[in-house]
């Protein structure tokens, strides 16, 4: 009868060993769930932030392309203009004056 007491006592020794072992493990393995709960949280909120960044960016570049679209468009016409203008001039003789028609 006693040594079923005492391999009982032991096996329960057993057993808290284990079990302190396991709890552990188990608390490490949540602290490390909740480093990388952490770290997602921080790479989710970078990732809006370069995404809004993004979004910025390509609304200010298609603005730009508008404005240099209209830009050429208006530089187009001025050297239309300009072509006519000269059209319009008499001619010039070799020493650049205005020749009599």
């Amino acid at each position: 009868m006693g040594w079923i007491c005492l391999a009982l006592v032991v096996l329960c020794i057993a057993m808290s060993c284990v079990a302190l072992w396991c709890r552990k493990e188990w608390v490490f393995e949540e602290y490390m769930r909740s480093l990388l709960r952490e770290e997602l949280r921080t790479v989710d909120d970078i990732r809006c932030g370069l995404e809004a960044e993004n979004k910025q960016t390509k609304d200010l570049c298609d603005l730009l392309r508008k404005e240099s679209a209209e830009k050429s468009e208006r530089i187009v016409a001025l050297l239309d203009e300009n072509n006519k203008l000269r059209q319009q001039l008499p001619k010039r003789d070799s020493k650049g004056r205005f020749c009599k028609k």
